[in-house]
């Protein structure tokens, strides 16, 4: 039976934040708001992959895993073509922003006529004391630069809070080109190929927990992607419809 919305959780190697994340998110008195749902955790290659198959069974998620680490890219897309949700929500499993937050997304997306809507750290001033100096300039740096060069609007393309109309949302992970990080990148750049309506709302942001992203190894692979995906996305894409 479809749901009609599915929220999504890329996890790796992160049980301690992500059991954390879920229990904040399942406990708050506000989580009643959110009905006909179904919660998917995806697993990256976690070495510990059985804790996090416990987990979402004590939360009553549906579990799904890559054989091997392949990056947050390839592990939503996997989730994207499993999701039954008439509406597509992403987050980051340690859940770093808001309950609040989590719900307004969903019932914007679901009652206005947004193709998507993109959390933006950026139009909260207070978010910047609570990331790394260096982390919060060099991804403004990025963004500015993925944007120019793939020719998307956003001030906050890599935040880890979007929402999809459904079968959008699954089109647009169908056969991509990068499978880590950059896959927000590519997604918008598909969007704005696509000519969709893409509307950004401010998020604020909860807790500051530890990166997955290496600021200097993944940082040179992220700018390489970016080259990927300007080159070979949409013909990539095309091929597969």
């Amino acid at each position: 039976m479809n749901k009609e919305i599915t929220f999504i959780l890329p996890v790796y190697n992160n049980y301690e934040s992500c059991k954390l994340g879920l229990e904040r998110l399942f406990s708050s008195p506000k989580f009643s708001e959110i009905s006909n749902s179904e919660f998917i955790l995806v697993d990256d290659g976690s070495d510990d992959f059985l804790k996090f198959k416990e987990l979402a069974k004590k939360f009553k998620c549906i579990y799904l895993r890559l054989d091997k680490n392949r990056g947050k890219g390839a592990a939503l897309a996997l989730a994207f073509q499993h999701a039954s949700g008439s509406y597509i929500v992403f987050t980051d499993s340690d859940m770093p922003f808001s309950i609040e937050n989590l719900l307004n997304i969903s019932r914007l997306i679901i009652e206005d006529h947004f193709d998507l809507i993109i959390g933006d750290r950026t139009k909260r001033m207070e978010n910047k004391k609570k990331v790394v100096f260096l982390r919060y300039y060099l991804g403004r740096v990025f963004n500015h630069f993925s944007s120019r060069l793939l020719g998307f609007v956003s001030q906050d393309s890599q935040c880890g809070l979007k929402a999809f109309k459904g079968d959008i949302g699954r089109k647009l992970f169908k056969n991509i080109t990068v499978n880590r990080f950059s896959i927000d990148a590519e997604i918008l750049f598909r969007a704005s190929y696509l000519n969709l309506s893409v509307h950004s709302v401010p998020v604020e942001i909860n807790k500051n927990g530890k990166s997955s992203i290496s600021i200097f190894s993944d940082g040179f692979l992220m700018v390489y992607d970016i080259f990927k995906i300007k080159l070979f996305s949409i013909k990539k894409w095309s091929l597969s419809e």
